[in-house]
């Protein structure tokens, strides 16, 4: 009985000595990864002082500054993709521009620069009917956000991004009688990559107009980089009477050469005039917005 009891007092002991290493190390990983309270707050008072207006709560406590991406295109990305949108059987092109595959009702082509288009003819949806639809539109609907998740598969599905998880999030969406029309944005991991996105018509969860840009290979190349946390970033951006409402961490595009794309962490501020700049976190850098 004895040998019992004190086989379970052990047991309790080593559970509260695992929970106390576990807080501890909790601890230790928010001070090192994440800004207090009292540090944003100190930190905004100079940077007003400075010139640049932000409040407290639109800084970004995290930290972290993700890796800049490399990207290669090539054709074994985009042919699998054609197996999995085009409806019937098709055939397949190299054109000056990229890669092109169609077939009597269907036309879906792949640029070097990643623009991409597909059109189911019979539907004779244009891009200005989806533009029209979605233009007083802010909001989402349950049948978009389950259309974007098969569209995130059809693109990204079976493509080696390890360690990243590349994906499709839904901006904003309505459904007019038969045709669904959404805005999907590309993400990888939790950032946006600015520019990056497709508006779509759907009719019958089949997809018979999609344009946009979407960035895909085969592989993914990461680079470790010095970069501006979001406290620091904003002591190099350039002074503004207009306040900032939010910043972003999102990826911007760099392209080198032709069928390369560097995909490079950066700040993305929104002011309250509705104004948006896009600083690189690696070299503080203004970029084009």
């Amino acid at each position: 009985m004895k040998s019992s009891s004190l086989k379970i007092l052990l047991a309790l002991l080593f559970l509260l000595v695992s929970a106390f290493f576990v807080f501890k190390i909790s601890g230790l990983y928010a001070s090192k990864n994440i800004f207090t309270d009292e540090e944003i707050t100190e930190a905004v008072k100079v940077i007003n002082e400075k010139g640049v207006k932000i409040k407290a709560e639109a800084v970004i406590k995290e930290k972290n500054v993700p890796n800049v991406i490399k990207l290669e295109f090539n054709s074994l990305s985009s042919e699998s993709i054609a197996k999995r949108l085009m409806r019937g059987e098709y055939g397949s092109f190299t054109i000056p521009s990229g890669f092109s595959y169609t077939n009597d009702t269907e036309s879906l082509s792949f640029s070097n620069n990643y623009d991409l288009e597909y059109i189911y003819l019979p539907s004779k949806v244009t891009e200005a009917d989806i533009t029209d639809a979605l233009k007083s539109v802010n909001g989402t609907e349950e049948k978009g956000k389950k259309s974007v998740k098969k569209l995130s598969e059809t693109f990204f599905k079976n493509i080696n991004s390890d360690p990243y998880e590349v994906s499709l999030k839904l901006k904003k969406s309505v459904t007019k009688g038969s045709l669904t029309y959404l805005e999907a944005v590309q993400c990888v991991d939790s950032y946006e990559i600015e520019g990056a996105g497709v508006i779509v018509a759907l009719s019958s969860d089949k997809p018979v107009y999609i344009s946009g840009k979407l960035f895909f290979a085969e592989s993914y190349n990461d680079y470790e980089t010095d970069a501006f946390d979001s406290i620091n970033i904003l002591f190099e951006i350039e002074k503004s009477d207009v306040e900032i409402q939010s910043m972003e961490l999102i990826y911007a595009v760099v392209f080198d050469k032709k069928s390369s794309v560097y995909l490079t962490p950066s700040y993305r501020f929104s002011y309250s005039d509705e104004g948006v700049q896009i600083y690189d976190a690696t070299s503080a850098s203004k970029r084009s917005s």
